[in-house]
């Protein structure tokens, strides 16, 4: 494929249309790209056009380019690389033809006269990780296991060192499994090396696994976009619910908004699975929906789409497993809104003895999804959904059109968006209207405030801290020159939840999460780790003593709350009385159904938990 330089037919065909009697080259418009950052970074991303992206955007922001020139031109520029070639190679051969001649410059109206369907092909690299084309350069990891048909197992059987875990009960399909691979977060802010990593695809194939290891730590990831440590450490096991060929060198596909149909040959398996069950009797407007671990809100989202029924929350990732989102206490948004996990009226997991229970009464799963993963591993949960809404969108025209840019360019033009734009849609697409957020790679902070209750009247929240804690986050940013929060600030409100665990438990007039986040590649170590202390300490000064909580995926590990080293601060102020209460139910959970918290301990934990939940072991055993 061409690489284009300043001088292309692209180039050139942008200047005449959008800019008459300019230069056919846009670097007149602005400094050249090439100072010593902009060559540091095209050293590290080579294949990658970056003059191409400096004059789209230059087009984009004078509002010179139209969306077809745009969506082509942002193609263009990741043309030559791997991610590029590897989702252009998964297309048939006449969609590949037609996106080919559009990036040559075939006017998309010529070849949507032929037919086109706008829908992407499926993400199949880490739905079916290796039945895509993967060239070897990027396997960067070597496969020990896989699946294995009975008249192979002796072969097999006479590897040294190959751990053979069995996934169903003709012992004809062996368990996907790497040696001393070593484990690194999406965000790179973690990394440790489990001694084997396993990749299941069956609940039976989990409970052979924990039963082979009775003396190992075993702990859980999806796409690790958690950034706190919660993961296996050295020596661990870790069980991932996503293949590791796509973890660790395939970025996700482009989601279409337009798939109102879920691939029942895509979404498969007991882990990747959506079940529905009947209305109960008596409440036709409520439903319960069975979902996989393994299972992303897009997959969710399109279920919803088809099947008519939703939650009324959700996280705006599009890429995350069920699984991530249940273990980090995720939330939405929405003064009326509990966390998602208020929203699960079933649990099921495989035990410290490899036996698969079930939960279903509420105060115990306000203990079972919030302790990180301690009770097992989590198979299926349970939601309770309604019957399907809709909400009307009414984004700014500069939002529209920047969105535009990327994945929602179909939606509208560029440019003739009118100023009153409004989009009536379903609810789960209004929640994802932002697509696209898993794929940076960012660095996150998110501190979960309470909002206390009016001086005048107690049943009313001080709307008054909420603007408190906006405007003291904005002005840290500018009262640094060069502030390290180089990505966004997010804020959203949402209720309490009755998870014991959960960082917005006991907030009766709601909680304000509010978040800062920066570019990887653009800050270093200390200034963002100053900026994070910085952020937490104008907080605390808001809220009251042990009340500050952070969101627990997100990254708090290294932070000081009132002066106390954060997991001392969670211990011993923030979760004094919750983490006790937690365990107490636990152990009752444990009783009937024969493990105890020592069993806990020795299996599923890890040091994060260690000093979290056992701080004196001795004391629970």
């Amino acid at each position: 494929m061409p690489v284009h330089d300043s001088d292309s037919s692209l180039n050139r065909s942008l200047s005449d249309q959008y800019l008459p009697g300019a230069p056919h080259n846009f670097n007149s418009l602005r400094a050249p790209l090439y100072s010593s950052k902009a060559t540091a970074l095209a050293d590290v991303h080579p294949t990658v056009d970056l003059d191409l992206l400096r004059q789209l955007a230059d087009g984009v922001r004078s509002d010179r380019i139209g969306s077809e020139d745009a969506t082509r031109a942002l193609c263009q520029v990741f043309e030559d690389t791997f991610t590029f070639e590897v989702l252009h190679g998964q297309l048939n051969s006449d969609l590949k033809a037609k996106v080919s001649a559009f990036l040559s410059g075939t006017p998309a109206d010529d070849i949507a006269a032929k037919g086109f369907d706008p829908t992407p092909a499926p993400l199949s690299l880490h739905r079916h990780p290796f039945g895509g084309r993967v060239p070897d350069a990027h396997k960067k990891h070597h496969l020990f296991g896989g699946r294995a048909r009975a008249k192979v197992e002796e072969t097999i059987d006479t590897l040294e060192h190959r751990p053979i875990v069995y996934e169903d009960h003709e012992r004809t399909m062996i368990m996907e499994v790497y040696a001393d691979i070593p484990f690194l977060n999406w965000q790179q802010n973690v990394q440790t090396r489990p001694a084997l990593t396993f990749v299941p695809s069956t609940v039976l194939g989990l409970q052979n696994l924990i039963k082979a290891y009775p003396h190992r730590r075993i702990r859980c990831s999806g796409y690790r976009h958690t950034r706190s440590d919660f993961f296996a450490e050295d020596g661990d096991i870790l069980v991932s619910f996503v293949s590791l060929h796509y973890v660790a060198s395939v970025l996700p596909g482009m989601i279409s908004m337009f798939s109102d149909r879920i691939n029942e040959a895509e979404l498969s398996g007991e882990l990747r699975s959506v079940q529905t069950f009947p209305p109960r009797a008596g409440q036709p407007d409520t439903q319960r929906v069975r979902v996989g671990v393994a299972v992303t809100p897009e997959e969710l989202r399109e279920w919803a789409i088809a099947d008519g029924w939703s939650l009324p929350v959700d996280v705006t990732a599009d890429e995350v497993t069920t699984g991530g989102i249940v273990g980090s206490m995720c939330h939405g948004s929405g003064f009326a809104h509990k966390s998602i996990n208020d929203y699960i009226r079933s649990v099921e997991y495989v035990d410290v003895n490899g036996v698969v229970q079930s939960i279903t009464d509420a105060k115990e799963l306000h203990a079972a999804l919030g302790c990180f993963g301690l009770m097992g591993i989590i198979t299926h949960i349970t939601y309770e959904v309604k019957k399907m809404t809709f909400a009307v969108m009414q984004p700014p025209r500069w939002q529209s059109q920047i969105l535009a840019t990327g994945n929602m360019a179909v939606l509208s033009p560029l440019t003739t968006d009118p100023e009153d734009l409004t989009i009536k849609t379903k609810l789960p697409n209004a929640l994802h209207f932002r697509r696209g957020r898993h794929y940076a790679r960012s660095r996150n902070m998110e501190i979960e405030l309470p909002i206390p209750p009016l001086a005048t009247d107690n049943s009313k929240p001080d709307w008054l801290t909420v603007r408190k804690a906006w405007w003291g986050a904005v002005n840290l940013v500018y009262s640094s020159a060069n502030s390290p929060m180089r990505l966004a600030m997010d804020m959203r409100i949402t209720g309490d939840s009755d998870i014991i665990m959960a960082p917005q438990r006991g907030n009766s007039h709601g909680t304000v999460a509010l978040e800062i986040g920066s570019v990887t590649d653009t800050v270093t170590e200390e200034e963002w780790q100053t900026f994070c202390q910085s952020f937490v300490d104008m907080l605390t000064a808001l809220a009251p003593e042990g009340k500050l909580r952070p969101h627990w995926g997100k990254e708090w590990v290294k932070m000081r709350f009132g002066g106390l080293p954060a997991r001392e601060y969670i211990r011993t102020s923030a979760y004094k009385t919750e983490i006790p209460e937690c365990l107490a139910m636990l152990q009752k959970i444990g009783k009937r159904q024969s493990w105890t918290l020592n069993d806990l301990h020795k299996r599923f934990s890890n040091k994060l938990l260690d000093d979290l939940f056992f701080h004196e072991p001795s004391e629970h055993a």
